[in-house]
């Protein structure tokens, strides 16, 4: 990497050569010589059409002079940071600036002020990811007085549902699970709080089924992952969601009767059906779909253990209806 590998061009022309480069080619760029590491790490357009994979990918570059880091920082749009375990207050990765729209925490423990600080600084941020291997490493000190007004997309997996809300109110894609509340009615109460939201994502949440809110919710889309689902709870969600088009069930218990149950409540306003790898289901629902289709688009079947007579008798009873079984 220190061996002179390119022609003695000013900064400003390998910036613009660089700029017809995909991330991807970037990262194999900066890799030729340290010139070439240099201006492709400290130019914030280039460093801009980087994911930052994980927080050591920048850890070591405070030692080179020739990489202005909160620049690079700045200009950064998606970060996704990996197994990070303590992020100080004073770090430069709060540096992260008025561009980044998605953030990405995976496996990372770190206190809850530095992250408060992080997303002070985002206003832009439209997509925050926190899976079931980030936790706090204490309860906030720091006062919470901002909203991210443009975030969309919320994939939350830790606790304190309604807080975390308050401050998102124009969220449209919401993904939860596993979590844990002390109140079962946290959860349904805070989604009634959000009035853009369209598609809600519920996974291993079977605690929180069936739900009890006077609000009803705005979702449009729901998918339930690894849930235990019963008739009781599919009725109350179908109170709950007046609006509800589309409902997944992805590896839920449950069985033909609370399909039928569903269908019941759901069938007249349903547009899209999917069912997938829900083996205790039996055949007997079929009936439910091909007698009341009502206005039914898309309907999946996927690895329930139908035998051959009810996949042909779904073929044959809902003609026009986009169909994928197996």
């Amino acid at each position: 990497m220190d061996a002179p590998a390119s022609p003695a061009f000013p900064a400003k022309i390998w910036v613009k050569i660089f700029g017809n480069l995909s991330a991807f080619q970037l990262t194999r760029t900066r890799l030729v010589c340290r010139q070439w590491y240099g201006i492709v790490c400290g130019e914030p357009s280039l460093i801009g059409k980087f994911t930052i994979a994980r927080v050591e990918d920048f850890a070591h570059e405070e030692q080179e002079q020739n990489v202005n880091k909160p620049a690079a920082l700045n200009a950064m749009r998606r970060v996704h940071l990996v197994n990070a375990i303590n992020i100080p207050l004073d770090t430069s990765w709060l540096a992260l600036g008025e561009n980044l729209t998605f953030l990405s925490l995976d496996a990372c423990c770190i206190g809850t002020d530095a992250l408060v600080e992080m997303l002070r600084r985002a206003a832009n941020l439209e997509s925050l990811r926190m899976n079931d291997r980030f936790c706090f490493r204490q309860k906030c000190q720091t006062a919470i007085n901002f909203k991210l007004e443009k975030m969309r997309n919320l994939d939350l997996r830790v606790e304190n549902l309604s807080e975390a809300l308050r401050h998102c109110p124009n969220i449209n894609n919401l993904s939860l699970g596993p979590c844990s509340f002390e109140d079962p009615t946290e959860m349904s109460t805070a989604i009634a709080q959000l009035p853009l939201l369209a598609t809600l994502t519920l996974l291993v949440m079977s605690e929180y089924l069936p739900v009890e809110c006077p609000a009803p919710w705005t979702v449009t889309e729901l998918a339930l992952y690894s849930c235990s689902v019963s008739e009781q709870a599919v009725t109350q969600l179908a109170r709950q969601c007046p609006q509800l088009a589309g409902i997944s069930f992805d590896r839920c218990a449950m069985t033909g009767n609370t399909v039928v149950a569903m269908w019941r409540q759901f069938g007249a306003r349903l547009k899209s059906v999917t069912l997938h790898d829900c083996r205790s289901l039996g055949c007997e629902f079929v009936d439910c779909f091909v007698e009341q289709r009502c206005q039914l688009e898309r309907l999946t079947v996927w690895n329930c253990r139908l035998d051959s007579a009810s996949k042909q008798r779904l073929r044959v009873g809902l003609g026009g209806v986009h169909l994928k079984l197996k």
